[in-house]
């Protein structure tokens, strides 16, 4: 099981002469996997935990600690290969390739890690979009997609190096109701097969099915709830 922890963190912003502390003393404890929700107004300081989580930012002050790692202190190449070992982001804006299909999309990761052989990646980005439901739309482009298609398609391309944790920054914003409705069946479905994920959501009904939710306001932890 995942454990998180985040220690006396801090992370300031500096631009010229302006100062911004996005968050302020975070102490934070994520260790029942789940499905975790971070909610809070606009500018609260969501997508900047996430990044703290997922080493694409680091601390101004404090430390990030993931199953015994301590990822704010590792160099570049060493975070690089780990986030990709251990994390899978959705992000809101699917940020897929316009010029690769579907199964190049979900390939991607493994490509990139050089993970197994061309066959073996083809197989496990077929294997992934079956998953979500796309295994009858592997060679589309996704200008050929829907919203919730490309959505799909991004968390299918999350799953490609069977990481110990999800994460997603707004993963149903661009979605309609309905779709968002069958995007949460989906994330459950990725947690009761034993992965965390954390997401970062404005929706009232996504976050109320969460297992755990953290809301932040003006960069601080004002409450949690399960």
């Amino acid at each position: 099981m995942v454990h998180i922890e985040l220690r006396n963190l801090d992370k300031v912003y500096n631009s010229g002469k302006t100062e911004f502390q996005a968050l302020k003393n975070i102490n934070l404890e994520l260790d029942n996997g789940g499905l975790i929700a971070i909610v809070g107004p606009s500018g609260s300081g969501k997508s900047t935990m996430l990044n703290m989580i997922t080493g694409i930012d680091r601390p101004t002050k404090g430390s990030v600690m993931v199953d015994g790692v301590r990822i704010d202190n590792l160099k570049e190449d060493k975070l690089a290969r780990w986030r990709g070992e251990n994390i899978g982001i959705i992000f809101q804006f699917f940020q897929l390739f316009p010029t690769l299909t579907a199964l190049e999309n979900a390939m991607l990761p493994m490509d990139l890690a050089k993970k197994g052989s061309l066959r073996e990646r083809k197989a496990l980005a077929k294997k992934n979009l079956e998953l979500v439901g796309l295994g009858d739309k592997l060679n589309n482009l996704p200008s050929e997609l829907s919203g919730g298609e490309q959505q799909r398609v991004a968390i299918a391309r999350a799953l490609a190096n069977d990481p110990k944790i999800i994460i997603g920054d707004e993963p149903t914003g661009n979605l309609d109701s309905k779709t968002e409705r069958k995007m949460l069946e989906l994330l459950e479905k990725l947690n009761k097969q034993g992965k965390t994920v954390i997401f970062v959501t404005h929706s009232k009904d996504l976050a109320s099915q969460a297992s755990k939710r953290i809301t932040l306001l003006d960069g601080e932890v004002v409450n949690t709830e399960r």
